[in-house]
């Protein structure tokens, strides 16, 4: 069983939490009343960053200045088409980075002074942090660009418009366009030998990199796909019908299937020995990453948002009575 630690409310209004990022000094929470809730690593002094005055928050990341870890930057995104730059310490305003026509839906920082971002209006943007300036319009996508990837010098998108598209970033230009799927795509992973993919049409596909080529077709799910995470020790895939898949790495053959929710699975998140997920129907459970025997549940409500695992601790974001509240819970000791 595992020990809660910890609750406060957040946000005494109802309201949707659209992100969550942690980093080894602080706590991101975004919402979509377009503030982002800003707390140290154990859950205390919060502190509120109003990022747009009209609509919500859908993207953010952070990173340090090079040889600087006391400067902690945040990039936002969100409604007002624009990606917001911030400096966390003071929350003083670097930049307003415009451009995008639409919401910006996904934020990835790719280095100390660039930043790429993607939006519904189906464009990814490079921006220079240094000089606040756009380096390049990545076009391609004809619908919403969902999630993006990257690592390196390579990115990858995934969109409404049923593609995923492989990018160099160096060269600014798209190197593959990743077809087979049918409706819209809302997963993607990539660990730099391999991309995987997961959308309405509840497969699950995998992909080389190099090549573009579909190296293998998961069809296991019974609903759309939510969530993927990749790592060495395996691919974890969730879906709108709750259920939750283990796959290994070598053949693509189904290691462990569990029924993880009554409904869609909302909120996956991996370390080397657990999983943790949220779902609609309210309740965060602990589950074996290896086997996929469920440890622990701990908690039941509304709503979940989003979950995260740091080092010992379990964080919660969830509504209950509609209200916004946070909790820590230990690790099961079983784990």
């Amino acid at each position: 069983m595992s020990s809660l630690l910890s609750t406060q409310i957040i946000q005494t209004s109802d309201a949707v939490v659209t992100a969550l990022h942690i980093t080894p000094r602080n706590i991101f929470i975004a919402l979509d009343n377009g503030s982002v809730r800003i707390f140290d690593a154990e859950g205390g002094n919060g502190r509120v960053l109003q990022a747009t005055e009209k609509g919500g928050v859908w993207a953010l990341d952070t990173w340090f200045d090079e040889g600087k870890e006391d400067e902690e930057w945040l990039a936002v995104g969100g409604t007002n088409c624009l990606v917001g730059i911030w400096l966390v310490g003071s929350l003083g305003k670097k930049a307003s980075l415009a451009g995008h026509q639409m919401t910006v839906r996904c934020i990835s920082a790719l280095s100390p002074n660039r930043v790429l971002s993607g939006s519904r209006d189906g464009t990814l943007r490079i921006w220079n942090i240094n000089d606040s300036t756009c380096e390049a319009v990545l076009e391609g996508h004809t619908k919403t660009i969902r999630q993006i990837a990257a690592k390196g010098n390579i990115a990858v998108s995934v969109s409404y418009d049923s593609d995923a598209r492989v990018w160099d970033l160096a060269r600014k230009e798209c190197l593959h366009i990743l077809k087979g799927h049918t409706g819209n795509l809302y997963a993607v992973a990539f660990d730099g030998k391999r991309i995987v993919t997961g959308g309405m049409d509840k497969t699950v596909r995998v992909w080389d990199p190099l090549s573009g080529a579909c190296q293998s077709v998961l069809q296991s799910h019974i609903s759309l796909i939510t969530f993927l995470d990749l790592s060495a020790t395996g691919l974890i895939s969730t879906s709108a019908g709750g259920d939750m898949f283990s796959w290994s790495l070598d053949d693509y053959s189904e290691k462990w299937k569990v029924n993880a929710h009554d409904n869609s699975v909302t909120t996956l998140q991996r370390s080397e020995s657990i999983l943790v997920t949220g779902g609609s129907d309210g309740k965060v459970k602990v589950w074996n990453a290896q086997t996929g025997a469920e440890i622990s549940e701990l908690l039941d409500s509304d709503a979940v948002w989003q979950v995260a695992i740091s080092g010992q601790k379990i964080l919660a974001l969830f509504s209950r009575n509609k209200q916004v509240m946070m909790e820590f819970w230990a690790v099961p000791a079983s784990s």
